[in-house]
């Protein structure tokens, strides 16, 4: 399947409802559970977009409602001498996948973080095997693996 043109721009706090909804699907999907009520992350997705700590780019169609989605965010370390981008989330709606339009989403996050002087594009990819296919994407398009990242919750 080869989705139609595609506009993929950058969101503004006005996006926020579009955001949190595919954020939202994202995660369902990921968790196994049903999905986490979208309109619980729309203030913060507003805020985040606003003060540009997080960049999202929903890809919509000609006409219809956004069906993927790249968040980004910028972090700096030693190890990549300086600053670079993470995609904190990549989604693309169930029945517009293999259509190309993750593919194009992270070469607008490319374009975007070279843009911004960004030396490297990471992103965490779920755990094998159950998730496969979402790390082959990735191998797929010039990411190369670079080990698991682990999390602690604080609060």
């Amino acid at each position: 399947m080869t989705a139609g043109p595609i506009d993929i721009a950058a969101a503004v706090a006005a996006d926020g409802e579009d955001v949190a909804r595919l954020a939202a699907a994202l995660l369902a999907e990921l968790s196994g559970a049903g999905p986490p009520d979208p309109e619980q992350y729309i203030p913060s997705t507003r805020d985040m977009l606003a003060a540009e700590t997080v960049w999202a780019f929903p890809a919509r169609p000609e006409t219809g409602a956004a069906t993927g989605l790249p968040t980004l965010y910028e972090a700096a370390t030693i190890y990549a001498r300086g600053r670079f981008g993470v995609i904190a989330e990549l989604y693309v709606v169930p029945e517009m996948r293999s259509a190309g339009i993750a593919k194009a989403m992270v070469e607008r996050a490319m374009v975007f973080g070279k843009a911004k002087g960004w030396n490297r594009l990471e992103v965490t990819a779920p755990a094998r095997p159950r998730w496969d296919r979402t790390i082959n994407f990735y191998l797929a398009n010039d990411f190369v693996e670079g080990g698991p990242r682990l999390q602690r919750y604080i609060l």
